[in-house]
């Protein structure tokens, strides 16, 4: 362990998951964060920590921000590009530039957008919608297969918990939720939290949700099949081990109640 502060470079600092791990590094003296945006001077990314300019489809930017760091947090984002290739290439732009910068421990968080964090989840393109005045609909295709379900926040802590415990999580990859819920019993949840609107759980099938109207509708009803098929399991007690308190998708309900009305307002 560093005498000083261990060195950090957090990728997509100014996102829902890279701020989160950002903000729970620098929560714990024990490490010092580079966050790197893609924009100079981004005020959240100010905020956070020590920032530093990269593009991930430069990979001397990539190199320079990482000099001198002894762990990188990487985040993709297919969403923004929608280009498995060049998010593949990204990746391993990173890669290549940590090893050259001699980083040495490497933690990459996978971008999935059904099973990633509930808060960019109902937050942002699952967030519960409007079909009639005080009736929102909780639309999404996992019909009676439970979902996981975990908040940005205990991403970040859990990054914290791997990187001062290198030797237990090196080389292995960790099948991070922190619940496992039907669309029907997260439907409930919001009922019990919101006295004003009524949810609804339409139950759509996921070869309905690939005829929906907008971009990456297909490739999104093709990942909720996946997962669907149960071929990438979850594992609670694993990630309690790595961060033994979780919070609840109710608690996450209670506490988020105003940025959740906001998000069905826009």
């Amino acid at each position: 362990m560093y005498d000083d502060p261990m060195p950090v470079v957090v990728f997509g600092s100014t996102g829902l998951v890279g701020g989160a791990v950002a903000r729970a590094l620098l929560r714990d003296r024990r490490f010092q964060v580079k966050a790197v945006t893609r924009t100079p001077t981004t005020d959240v990314a100010r905020k956070l920590a020590e920032e530093v300019t990269a593009d991930l489809n430069d990979p001397r930017s990539l190199k320079r921000a990482m000099e001198g760091a002894h762990a990188v947090f990487l985040t993709t984002h297919y969403w923004e590009h929608m280009n498995h290739d060049k998010e593949v290439a990204q990746g391993k732009n990173a890669v290549d530039a940590a090893v050259n910068a001699g980083v040495a421990h490497f933690v990459f968080y996978g971008s999935e957008s059904p099973k990633d964090t509930i808060d960019k989840n109902f937050l942002g393109i699952f967030k519960p919608h409007k079909v009639k005045p005080g009736v929102y609909a909780v639309a999404i295709p996992m019909e009676d297969t439970p979902l996981d379900c975990m908040s940005a926040k205990d991403v970040g802590r859990c990054v914290v918990s791997v990187l001062l415990r290198p030797k237990a999580h090196l080389c292995r990859e960790l099948p991070l939720t922190a619940e496992k819920l039907t669309v029907q019993q997260i439907t409930d949840c919001f009922n019990k939290h919101f006295n004003d609107r009524k949810f609804i759980c339409p139950k759509i099938r996921v070869k309905d949700y690939e005829k929906f109207g907008f971009a990456g509708a297909a490739d999104i009803a093709a990942m909720f099949a996946f997962y669907q098929s149960g071929q990438e399991p979850r594992d609670i007690k694993a990630t309690r081990r790595v961060q033994g308190s979780l919070c609840s998708f109710d608690r996450w309900v209670a506490d988020n109640k105003e940025k959740l009305t906001e998000a069905m307002t826009e």
